[in-house]
Parts: C-alpha cells; structure tokens; sequence
C-alpha cells in the first residue's frame, strides 16, 4: 500500500516538460524535475492509462501526485 498523500494534483503533463536524467519520451526517474515545480519521489503505479508519480511540489514543499499521459 504506498503512503497516504495528503494533497494530490491532478496535473497531465506533455512528455517535453522533464528535466533531469530522464530521456524525453521515456519514464520520469527519480530526483527529475517537472514542468519546472515537481520533484519526482517514486511511480506510485502505472497502466494503460499512464503512469501516476509521487512527487513533491517544491514551491510549497507539499507531496503530491501526479499523472503523466
């Protein structure tokens, strides 16, 4: 059961918005940066849909989760 999160974000993302170690077009890794606010902590789980990352969002130092399509 992965850690409860206390505030989510409901946040689509276009695959151009990572920054860090991550290829473009391919799965966030862990310490990347997106859309310039959002710290990846760990997938959380994916499927067919996309994948839904735990994430902290650095200007307010809340967690949250965030979808990727």
């Amino acid at each position: 059961v992965p850690p409860s999160i206390p505030s989510a974000a409901a946040v689509l993302l276009p695959e151009t918005t990572t920054q860090g170690p991550g290829q473009v077009g391919s799965q966030a890794l862990e310490g990347d940066i997106i859309a310039g606010r959002y710290r990846v902590d760990g997938v959380l789980g994916e499927g067919g849909m996309g994948i839904v990352y735990r994430c902290t969002d650095l200007s307010t130092q809340d967690a949250v989760a965030l979808k990727r399509v």
